[in-house]
């Protein structure tokens, strides 16, 4: 049997535990180590979300927001371990054949949906036909295209995937028109969670988002939007002992400033990434209050404002040339940022396959140079009119956004700044309903193809390409490092692909994400690895915090 891991040489991070004494906090000793197994249950973790979920149904979840909350709801058939290993997960085993064409799982007998239910390999069937059915329209069918008759299928030239095969109630296959590397990682993210046919067809598909039902460690309670998702311990999880804690709130913050009150009060138990506010980040990470809560370590996402880059004046590319070289990316990471992260000019972050630090300071600030581009596209005093920098609603976006208006003035480059709720604001961007527009892409699974692919592929417009970018040069490329078998070769050619892209400047990159991580002292095992935070499974509070 074959099994690979993609493997990146970044470093799990797990919080570290303190204890909370009834009288406050005390300092970090073996206490945690004395408290009992059966000490560990109970209690109520609140954590936040910095917008309303848009979607509670794998199939339509493409944002960081909703997968933490379906993560610790549903089940997928392989998991992530630490950062990059694939581990067994509602399959407990897997084969791949030689020529890659043909992967088999067995499923766990005896594991239940939350409705009573059990997991099958009909379920498994019926989920992934479900993220290629059109009639779904789920922004991942893409993931699946080289199923055997996938495409046949979204064509609605036949009435099933012939290449989901279920063999018997507990083994289920993928058969493949062409070998797909990153296949395994892909069936552990979000959107491949298992969902239950007969759930599904009770609620419908468009109401299944508000009545999810998975198998996971948490089970959905309520949903009242803009307010809080509401989540409880699934006594029948199939992972002996776990998890540990009753009862899981997540709580809709927006603004970054009121989250922080928030956890200062007691009344969340986490700060994640963009929860951090600007002004607090010098006291956060030199006054020493924060020392035993806080965790930075390295992440593999870009932060970034993209181009349309079928709307003037950005269909010219000395134009797009020209404000990449605008930017300060320094100032903003050593002044907004707190010096945090570290400053981004292309697109794969460190430690992706495909990364080349020998392009990194490509578009360096050259105020000079990025006019010269902009005359030599036929605009020497500067562009005419005023363009949409769009960007979702939060502190720390618009620090950036405001840092990023100014660096264009003085190129004469005029921009509005756009404000716009999280859900509105993807919707937004899918139809091509913006000029410039602030993203950021945080590596689902540890590969090159999930950065290049879902964001520079054609077929991806109007989806997660958000650029509306469109190359056959490129497409091919990224096609022909799908089926490539990891190795060097594979390494070189995004390697390429990453170079004609940061030329081709689709993007203006600004930094590399990092994880940056406060959380209560009383919360134990609380974990964070390079794809970002972990599922709540194995997370306790200590006993006098339950």
């Amino acid at each position: 049997m074959f099994k690979k891991s993609f493997g990146i040489c970044l470093v799990l991070v797990l919080v570290a535990t303190l204890v909370i004494g009834c009288g406050g906090v005390e300092e970090a000793t073996e206490e945690a180590a004395e408290v009992t197994e059966d000490d560990r249950y109970g209690g109520t973790y609140y954590a936040r979300l910095g917008s309303d979920a848009p979607t509670l149904d794998p199939a339509h979840s493409t944002d960081n927001v909703s997968s933490r909350v379906i993560e610790n709801i549903f089940d997928r058939l392989v998991e992530f371990e630490g950062d990059a290993e694939v581990v067994p997960g509602l399959a407990e085993d897997w084969e791949i054949s030689e020529d890659g064409l043909t992967w088999t799982f067995y499923l766990r007998e005896g594991v239940k949906f939350h409705n009573g239910s059990e997991v099958t390999a009909d379920d498994v069937v019926f989920t992934f036909t479900r993220i290629l059915d059109p009639a779904v329209q789920s922004d991942r069918a893409n993931y699946y295209d080289r199923v055997e008759g996938a495409s046949e299928f979204r064509d609605g030239e036949i009435d099933e995937v012939p290449g989901l095969i279920a063999v018997d109630d507990y083994t289920v296959q993928f058969q493949l028109e062409e070998s797909y590397t990153p296949l395994l990682s892909i069936l552990a993210v979000d959107s491949a969670s298992i969902v239950p046919q007969d759930a599904v067809e009770k609620y419908g598909n468009d109401d299944f988002a508000n009545n999810p039902v998975g198998s996971g460690p948490f089970e959905f309670v309520e949903w009242q939007s803009d307010h809080q998702i509401v989540l409880e311990r699934n006594d029948d999880y199939y992972v002996e002992g776990l998890p540990y804690l009753d009862e899981v709130v997540f709580r809709v913050i927006s603004e970054s400033s009121s989250a922080f009150a928030e956890y200062e009060q007691g009344n969340i138990y986490e700060q994640i990434d963009g929860d951090l506010p600007d002004g607090q980040m010098e006291r956060i990470l030199n006054s020493g209050e924060f020392d035993e809560e806080l965790v930075v370590e390295p992440r593999l996402g870009t932060y970034y404002f993209g181009f349309n880059v079928q709307e003037e004046p950005f269909d010219n590319l000395k134009v797009r040339k020209a404000l990449n070289y605008a930017i300060d990316r320094d100032t903003i990471v050593n002044v907004i940022r707190a010096g945090i992260e570290e400053p981004a000019t292309g697109i794969l972050p460190p430690g992706m396959d495909g990364y080349d630090p020998e392009l990194e300071g490509y578009y360096e600030q050259d105020t000079e140079k990025a006019k010269e581009l902009l005359a030599e596209a036929g605009y020497p005093d500067g562009l005419p009119g005023t363009y949409e920098l769009a960007y979702n609603t939060d502190d720390a976006n618009q620090s950036v956004a405001e840092a990023l208006q100014a660096n264009l003035r003085s190129i004469n480059v005029d921009v509005d700044l756009v404000n716009v709720e999280w859900g509105t604001y993807l919707e937004k961007i899918d139809e091509g309903d913006t000029e410039m527009f602030r993203l950021g892409w945080v590596s689902t699974y540890p590969d090159p193809d999930n950065f290049l692919y879902n964001n520079f592929h054609s077929s991806n417009i109007g989806a997660t390409n958000g650029s509306w970018y469109d190359d056959p040069e490129i497409d091919e490329m990224l096609e022909k490092g799908r089926g490539m078998a990891p190795g060097s070769e594979r390494t070189e050619l995004y390697s390429e692909i990453n170079e004609a892209l940061i030329k081709d400047a689709p993007w203006m990159p600004i930094y590399y994400y990092s994880n940056t991580v406060l959380t209560k002292p009383f919360v134990n095992d609380f974990e964070v690895t390079a794809r970002g935070e972990e599922p709540l499974t194995g997370v306790w509070l200590h006993p006098s915090y339950q």
